[in-house]
């Protein structure tokens, strides 16, 4: 659409640097939850038998919904993080879901 605006722009124009520093800022803190997230992955004992994988599936949700709904692509990225966005939503939700189901319900 010609001339639609960016959601965020509004608030760019309002806040200015403030918006620009908690955008890259929030980037910057969910890309080191991801990095920390993986780590302590990798850290786990072989013999630990709980979850290992929720933070990462947190982490990689956090960073798709933020890339795509803070900052300006060209259409065909915004589309394809969206829809990356809405898989790693859907996926996070299955995961906690069948992890509530299998490990709290039915033990």
């Amino acid at each position: 659409m010609v001339g639609e605006r960016h959601m965020g722009e509004e608030t760019l124009e309002k806040h200015g640097s403030v918006w620009r520093v908690y955008r890259c800022g929030m980037l910057v803190y969910i890309v080191a939850c991801l990095a920390g997230s993986v780590y302590f992955v990798l850290m786990i004992p072989p013999e630990y038998g709980g979850n290992r994988y929720t933070l990462v599936l947190l982490s990689v949700m956090l960073l798709f919904s933020h890339l795509a709904g803070f900052f300006r692509w060209p259409r065909r990225v915004s589309i394809a993080l969206w829809t990356l966005t809405l898989s790693s939503i859907a996926l996070t939700w299955f995961y906690v879901i069948r992890l509530l189901w299998a490990e709290v319900l039915h033990p």
